[in-house]
C-alpha cells in the first residue's frame, strides 16, 4: 500500500499529524504495536541503522530528505525487530539462550499491514534470517566454512539493509531500481569485510564471527588475507563495471555513498571520464583498509548448546 504522496514543496503541511505521508504512518502500525514489541535497547541499536547510515543507500536509490523523513517510524521499527533477533542469535552464538518475541513474525505483520507481504519483500527476510542460521553454524562450529560459504554470508549480512530498501521505495510508490541491487551488491560486502577487518582482533578475543577471521582459520594467515584482498579486489571492480554501465542519474546518485550531498551534488556534475580516477581512489581508500597482523589461535571452546530450532 503506497502512501499518499508528499505536498508540493514550500506548500504548508500544517501539523506533522494532517501531513499526508506521516499521518498514514502511526494509523497504519497501530494495530502491530502491541504484537510486535521492542525494547528500548532494540530501537536504539536499530536507530544507529536507519537514522545514521540508511541515508546515503536512501538517497542513492532516489529518496529525498522530506520522503526518507516520512517513512522512517516504519523502517525504525523493522530494524528494531532486527536487533531483537540479532541479539537473540549473538547470545545462541555464545551458549546462552534469550526469551523473546518472534522477530520473523513481527517484521512480517509490519509488512503486512502496509499491504508489502509480497514475495519481492518478503525475500530479504527469509535472507536475513539464512544469515543468522548461517552464521550461528559456522560460529558454533557445526559447519566447516569454504570460501564459497564466507562469500555468501557476506552477503546475506546486509539482507537487513535491502529489506529497508525495499520497504521505503515501496511505501513511496516506486519499484526498486534492479540497477541499484546489481550496484548495492558489491558495496554493501565490501563495507561488511572492511568493517570485519577493523573489528578483526576484538571480534577474535571475543570469539564473534568475523570473514577475515574464518579465512585467516580455514586457509593459513598468509593465503587467508590473500584470498580475502583478492575478494575485495574482485568486489571492487564490479562495483565501478556496475557504476560505469548505470544510467546517468543512477551514476550521478552513487557518490550519495560515500560523499556528503552537497559534494556529491557536485561530483554528479562532472563527467565520468573526469570522476573515474577519483572514483576508484576515493572507493580503494574507503572499502579496502590495510590488513591487520592476522594471528592464528585456537577458536574459544563454546558452551554445549542445543541445536538452534529451525522454522518449519
Amino acid at each position: 500500500m503506497a502512501l499518499q504522496p508528499l505536498p508540493a514543496a514550500g506548500a504548508d503541511s500544517g501539523t506533522w499529524t494532517s501531513h499526508p505521508v506521516l499521518a498514514a504512518l502511526p494509523r497504519a502500525l497501530t494495530a502491530t504495536l502491541a504484537a510486535t514489541p521492542v525494547s528500548y535497547l532494540h530501537t536504539l541499536k536499530g536507530a544507529k541503522v536507519t537514522v545514521l547510515a540508511f541515508g546515503r543507500y536512501a538517497h542513492f536509490a532516489g529518496c529525498t530528505d522530506k520522503e526518507l523523513a516520512a517513512v522512517t517510524p516504519a523502517l525504525l521499527h523493522i530494524e528494531a525487530l532486527v536487533y531483537q533477533a540479532d541479539l537473540y542469535y549473538e547470545a545462541l552464538q555464545q551458549g546462552q539462550r534469550l526469551e523473546g518475541a518472534d522477530y520473523r513474525q513481527g517484521i512480517e505483520q509490519v509488512l503486512a499491514v502496509h499491504g508489502l507481504h509480497v514475495p519481492a519483500v518478503v525475500r530479504h527476510v527469509e535472507e536475513l534470517e539464512e544469515y543468522f542460521e548461517q552464521e550461528t553454524a559456522i560460529v558454533r562450529g557445526r559447519v566447516a566454512p569454504d570460501e564459497e560459504m564466507l562469500r555468501k554470508v557476506t552477503r546475506l549480512r546486509s539482507s537487513d539493509l535491502r529489506l529497508l530498501l525495499g520497504v521505503a521505495q515501496r511505501l513511496l510508490g516506486r519499484v526498486p531500481a534492479r540497477a541499484v541491487e546489481r550496484v548495492l551488491d558489491p558495496w554493501l560486502a565490501l563495507v561488511e569485510i572492511r568493517e570485519d577487518i577493523r573489528t578483526y582482533h576484538e571480534d577474535q578475543r571475543d570469539g564473534s564471527y568475523n570473514t577475515m577471521d574464518l579465512y585467516v582459520r580455514t586457509y593459513g594467515p598468509a593465503e587467508g588475507v590473500r584470498r580475502l584482498r583478492g575478494e575485495q579486489q574482485t568486489l571492487l571492480e564490479r562495483l565501478l563495471a556496475e557504476w560505469m554501465s548505470a544510467s546517468r542519474a543512477e551514476s550521478a546518485r552513487l557518490w550519495h555513498l560515500f560523499a556528503p550531498s552537497r559534494p556529491a551534488r557536485l561530483l554528479a556534475l562532472l563527467p565520468w571520464r573526469i570522476t573515474h580516477r577519483y572514483a576508484r581512489e576515493r572507493l580503494r581508500r574507503d572499502l579496502l583498509p590495510r590488513d591487520p597482523q592476522p594471528v592464528l589461535t585456537m577458536p574459544p571452546t563454546m558452551p554445549p548448546l542445543a541445536e538452534v530450532p529451525t522454522r518449519q
